[in-house]
């Protein structure tokens, strides 16, 4: 290509969240191809992807391609997606228990005791029992 150009982006929330998850470390909203750029040449939006201590699903974010300064070139795919995947697993031991529990007659009522043990859970969660 002959001349520069610019293409225009905007990075957006999908279930990951600015700046909880990630934040855009590109600066401005375009990136530019220098004179003389041909097929396969790339540039790159960076984003910084926050390692919280937080179990959660996977979460993604989105990035849309805008305006080309070049009115030769046409955008032919404008979306991406990218998926931020958890680190924070369960180690061995963790998890969700039941403690025991041994109680005279006459109290009345006794608890069985659940306790989740491990990294902070995102959202609530639910542990059925019979």
């Amino acid at each position: 290509v002959a001349g520069s150009f610019t293409v225009d982006f905007a990075v957006a929330d999908g279930t990951a969240v600015d700046p909880d998850d990630y934040s855009v470390a590109t600066a401005g909203t375009s990136v530019t191809f220098p004179d003389g750029t041909v097929s396969g040449d790339t540039q790159s939006v960076t984003v910084n992807i926050v390692d919280d201590v937080i179990l959660e699903a996977s979460e993604n974010l989105d990035i849309a391609l805008g305006a080309v300064s070049n009115p030769l070139i046409p955008v032919i795919d404008g979306n991406g997606v990218g998926t931020i995947t958890d680190n924070d697993g369960l180690g061995a031991g963790e998890g969700i228990s039941v403690a025991d529990f041994t109680v005279d007659e006459g109290a009345g009522t006794a608890d069985f005791v659940i306790t989740y043990t491990g990294p902070t859970v995102a959202g609530s969660f639910t542990v059925d029992f019979a």
